[in-house]
């Protein structure tokens, strides 16, 4: 493809397409359908990761449990780093961003009993 009018010169095929106004670019896409699809479904299984682990450290935190909830809190900021870069990628191929919907997780957690059963089972000494 020449660059407008400058012969000899060639223009990459990546290059954006200006139509008109300056205001209305294409970029082709440089993945597949099928390859952006399964990008796009990652993003949200990384999502969905993230305010689960968010959601376990939380109930931690509640717990008094800070050691757990650190823990859960880092891996929750992991989740959503995979999918800062994963998103990173599809835009920098040119692919359309579409995050699903992300399911509804339980938010509710109970403690698992201790070896020596419940506080209100055991014996006073």
């Amino acid at each position: 493809m020449d660059a407008g009018g400058h012969p000899g010169v060639r223009v990459p095929e990546f290059a954006p397409v200006v139509s008109g106004d300056s205001s209305t670019q294409s970029f082709p896409m440089l993945i597949s359908e099928n390859i952006l699809a399964a990008l796009n479904e990652q993003v949200g299984n990384e999502f969905s990761a993230f305010l689960q682990y968010t959601a376990i450290a939380a109930h931690f935190d509640r717990e008094t449990l800070p050691l757990l909830a650190a823990h859960f809190y880092r891996q929750a900021e992991e989740e959503k780093q995979h999918a800062h870069k994963f998103i990173k990628f599809i835009v920098d191929t040119s692919g359309k961003l579409a995050i699903p919907a992300i399911r509804r997780r339980r938010i509710r957690f109970n403690l698992p009993r201790t070896p020596c059963g419940s506080r209100s089972s055991r014996r006073r000494r």
